[in-house]
């Protein structure tokens, strides 16, 4: 299988084992679909597979960057106070972050080199979704290298 799609696998069994602030279990996903019917009610967390990029580190050496995006997503609660529960899921972002940052991929030599707020939720979320469907989004991408 493709080293991307298993370094993504990799992301999820990761995020599954660990005990975070809250609860929930990561997924992975080629693309995220945003089922309108989708039970936005739990948190869900998917990992996508997000890009390659390859550089020449030494004559003999490759370098290899592989990216995962980290999606989050959960409704806000109709009787939900925003100003209470998005503060709650940013942590929970952060705490991801923390945990994710300079964690190594043994078993697949990759190293996360780089952990960043995607650019739709450079504020740790995306407005939009908020404001139209009361809805927390936020993504986080992740960068893992690889020398060969």
């Amino acid at each position: 299988m493709s080293l991307l799609v298993n370094i993504a696998d990799a992301v999820v069994v990761v995020l599954n084992g660990h005990a975070f602030s809250q609860a929930f279990t990561a997924r992975r996903a080629c693309r995220l679909s945003l089922d309108r019917g989708a039970d936005l009610a739990t948190l869900q967390v998917v990992a996508i597979p997000d890009g390659m990029a390859w550089e020449l580190a030494s004559r003999a050496k490759n370098q290899r960057d592989y990216g995962v995006q980290l999606v989050f997503l959960k409704a806000i609660t109709p009787a939900g106070n925003m100003e209470t529960e998005v503060p709650v899921l940013l942590t929970l972002v952060e705490e991801v972050a923390d945990h994710m940052r300079a964690y190594p991929l043994a078993a697949l030599s990759a190293q996360c080199i780089k952990v960043a707020m995607a650019p739709a939720a450079e504020r740790g979320y995306i407005a939009e979704h908020l404001d139209e469907h009361r809805q927390f989004a936020s993504a986080l991408d992740l960068t893992f290298r690889v020398y060969a």
